[in-house]
């Protein structure tokens, strides 16, 4: 995530666009650009396996010759990789990450299993769902070297079903119904969602809440800039886990 090349200072922008202060779910792309941020996408490096030895493990995992002919064996049980790709629950995805990243010998453990709030003019003002890894405390290290490193985690789910809980039609209170207002909900909604996901500003309050966390738990309070980590899964996606730097 880059920034633009002339972003307004924040002063300017708390006295005259005060349709910056709406709920973090609510941001869109013409907010990022009134703070200067816009996505930038990089190339990552893919693993391919060979085709031959992808069919001989096949193989070599579904049939066995017992002496009477060929017998067909279960499939194996997925591995986290791919239970974390392929499962529609957000808790098998991140019960997987955590075996991911915190196997034995890990340089990676759990710092905050509820994700911590973001903070403006000294007020906690929203929690994003999402859970924070760091470096693991280790004997004779320097007191800041654990906190240099922060990743979070975020199930894009939380993302999409709390835009919608935002405009829940509620009941009506007499004998008529809310058909007018639900569509009005509906339309509100519709302007927030996102063609490109990938690019929901969402993530950006994300990034920013775990720079936060860097500055709070830093003891020399010497650095002015932190780098921000965030992966990012989405359940209709079984290929990819994404990366988000700030």
């Amino acid at each position: 995530m880059q920034p633009s090349l002339k972003p307004q200072p924040l002063a300017y922008l708390m006295r005259y666009h005060r349709d910056l202060f709406v709920d973090p779910l609510f941001w869109t792309s013409c907010h990022l650009d009134l703070v200067g941020c816009r996505f930038e996408l990089l190339k990552s490096m893919e693993y391919t396996q060979d085709n031959d030895q992808a069919q001989d493990g096949q193989q070599t995992r579904e049939w066995a010759d017992f002496g009477h002919g060929p017998v067909l064996l279960p499939p194996p049980p997925p591995s986290h990789p791919e239970r974390l790709a392929q499962s529609c629950t957000p808790l098998v995805k991140l019960s997987s990450l955590y075996h991911i990243l915190e196997y034995e010998g890990s340089v990676l453990e759990e710092r905050c299993k509820k994700g911590p709030k973001f903070y403006f003019a000294g007020q906690a003002i929203h929690r994003p769902k999402y859970v924070v890894f760091g470096r693991r405390k280790e004997p004779n290290q320097f007191p800041d070297e654990a906190f240099r490193m922060f990743i979070g985690y975020f199930d894009y789910t939380h993302a999409i079903y709390g835009r919608k809980d935002k405009f829940q039609v509620k009941s009506h209170p007499g004998s008529g119904n809310n058909m007018p207002v639900g569509r009005l909900h509906e339309k509100r909604l519709a302007q927030i969602t996102l063609a490109n996901w990938k690019e929901d500003p969402y993530f950006v309050r994300i990034l920013l809440t775990i720079a936060q966390l860097q500055e709070r738990s830093l003891v020399s309070k010497q650095h002015t800039t932190h780098t921000s980590r965030l992966f990012m899964a989405k359940w209709q996606d079984s290929e990819f886990i994404y990366l988000y730097e700030a």
